[in-house]
């Protein structure tokens, strides 16, 4: 993922439903969040798994590694087509 801090990952707005779940949090873990890193929901996943690293938490951080390696992946084979 690249870009500003506004940037948008499959049509959700990363820093909105970021803060979000960071303002359920308030210096306790959200079950909430929780619950999301546990979704079926691959978008739900990761971006519980953000928030809970952005928290110091390391619970996504398998979910984190695999969408940075697909974002690799695609960047990579985009580059090919050129």
């Amino acid at each position: 993922m690249t870009g500003s801090s506004t940037t948008l990952v499959e049509g959700i707005d990363v820093p909105a439903v970021s803060a979000w779940l960071t303002a359920t949090v308030d210096g306790v873990q959200a079950p909430f969040t929780f619950e999301l890193e546990k979704s079926a929901d691959l978008s739900e996943r990761r971006l519980a798994a953000l928030v809970l690293a952005e928290g110091g938490d390391g619970r996504g951080e398998k979910t984190l590694i695999a969408w940075w390696q697909d974002a690799a992946v695609a960047a990579l084979s985009r580059i090919g087509e050129v």
